[in-house]
């Protein structure tokens, strides 16, 4: 494991790739730094560092009360360049606006569920104040994206909108003088005000069919927008051959959310439920893991020290430590500690975020549910234990999936549920257990009959019960925000 990059550095590359490649121009304002800090999942102080650096290099002003203003201009010739590097990453563009119109949906459906209905009234009005000062025509994401943070910061789960902001960083293109405009377009035929009040008007229904058309269709229509647009910009600038770097959709799901040793206690659970190490086994020496993870000994320590509080392993000192299962639990008292408490809360949102999104992903993949049973035989070969199935499937079907920029979101949630491991030995009941297996192995049985409606009916019941079972657990156990958590 290598050292992360720390949360300022996380922050500042991303603004400042966003200027220097035209997303944020010359005149725009960054959003707000309580909308930055809730964005990028850290303190104040992180975001004044950063304009403050951004500041010195250039890239902005900032004036006491007033958001800071990009004041970055492209030294000449750099147009040229700035519109091929935008045609390299056309095809991330594109697959961008694919994955809002199959994920968004189903989570503003979601956060709207967490709303009353003077809160849904209120983003109404919010709405119409935003679209009360542009051109009806004009769609662009940015416009509203203040609004929907606000909407899908109802349901407390960070996930949602660090998602979508990442989302919108990649699908934001600059407008190139003397091409027309992709954001002078009507992406939805039918709508002639302003689309986002038609959009959120969905959301006072409380239909999931109208929201999932109306949201659906107008990141449909914008993409479509944006292809033209391109289509305009690739004629007029040809690319040469091997011009230019092709750019990817990336989503740093874990920024901000997890301790180092936090990580490393997971991935030792993980190994030790699959198997690898039997209880009573010796576990791997302090000096060998900090090896193996590139971090210092104190924070192997720490790890440690997690796996002796919930009894899954034994340290000795002057002999190492051990598995030790027979003493495993669940104390209550074991969720004050603030690491593992935002652990158990990352799972949360993770497993809520992939009950809502995995529906979609699998309609979208069921075209290819023989790949996917190939895929999920290819990793199951490699898995052992009781829950090989359940990991292989989940795997497998990821490796699947179409556009990457899903694919990616998928397997950043998967890999914030790596305290799954535990959660089964504890939050479920035998007869939940005994249902998990069940659904996993009959998901296998449909992939590998090429039922794909039976697959997504599977997977889908798998999670939700997951969810089910671990809520009602943390709820026993004290951790009462768990009562709050809506299941998709």
């Amino acid at each position: 494991m290598k050292e992360k990059a720390t949360l300022y550095e996380y922050v500042y590359r991303h603004l400042a790739g966003d200027i220097e490649r035209g997303t944020l121009r010359y005149g725009d304002k960054l959003p707000s730094m309580h909308d930055l800090c809730e964005r990028y999942r850290v303190g104040i102080r992180t975001i004044r560092d950063v304009q403050k650096a951004l500041k010195a290099e250039g890239y902005i002003v900032v004036e006491e009360r007033k958001r800071a203003v990009v004041v970055y201009r492209p030294p000449d010739g750099i147009d040229d360049r700035g519109i091929r590097s935008l045609l390299a990453r056309r095809d991330a563009v594109s697959d961008c606006y694919r994955t809002l119109e199959l994920v968004m949906p189903s989570l503003f459906f979601l956060s709207a569920r967490s709303c009353s209905d003077e809160d849904l009234h209120g983003f109404a009005r919010d709405a119409a104040r935003v679209e009360s000062g542009q051109r009806a025509e004009d769609w662009r994401l940015s416009r509203s994206s203040a609004v929907l943070h606000g909407l899908l910061e109802k349901t407390g789960n960070p996930l949602f909108a660090s998602c979508y902001a990442s989302l919108e960083r990649m699908a934001r293109v600059p407008v190139i003088a003397e091409f027309d405009s992709p954001f002078s377009c009507r992406p939805v035929a039918e709508v002639d005000g302003g689309v986002l009040s038609w959009m959120l008007a969905s959301l006072e229904l409380r239909d999931a069919d109208e929201v999932q058309r109306r949201f659906g269709l107008m990141y449909r229509g914008a993409g479509a927008c944006v292809d033209a647009y391109l289509d305009e910009l690739e004629a007029a600038y040809p690319p040469a051959a091997k011009e230019g770097e092709s750019s990817s959709y990336a989503w740093n799901a874990k920024a901000g959310l997890e301790f180092v040793h936090g990580q490393i206690a997971r991935r030792l659970v993980e190994r030790i439920t699959r198997g690898e190490f039997a209880d009573g086994q010796m576990l791997p020496s302090i000096a060998d893991l900090s090896a193996a993870y590139g971090v210092s000994h104190s924070t192997v320590q720490k790890a440690y020290g997690m796996l002796n509080a919930i009894g899954i392993a034994q340290t000795v000192n002057g002999l190492g430590t051990r598995v030790h299962l027979g003493s495993a639990s669940f104390p209550a008292h074991w969720l004050e500690d603030i690491s593992f408490r935002r652990d158990v809360g990352t799972y949360v949102h993770a497993l809520q975020m992939l009950c809502a999104v995995l529906p979609p992903a699998l309609s979208a993949t069921a075209p290819h549910i023989d790949a996917v049973a190939d895929a999920v035989q290819r990793v199951l070969a490699g898995e052992e234990g009781d829950w090989a199935v359940s990991k292989s499937l989940l795997v497998g079907f990821i490796g699947c999936v179409e556009p990457v920029a899903l694919r990616t979101i998928l397997q950043e949630l998967n890999d914030l549920l790596l305290w799954g491991r535990f959660f089964i030995l504890f939050a479920a009941s035998k007869a939940s257990a005994d249902a998990l297996l069940s659904l996993a192995h009959a998901a296998y049985g449909q992939a590998c009959a090429g039922d794909a409606e039976g697959f997504s009916r599977s997977m889908t019941s798998y999670y939700r019960l997951m969810l089910q079972a671990v809520l009602a657990f943390l709820e026993k156990a004290g951790m009462m925000e768990a009562e709050l958590v809506l299941i998709p």
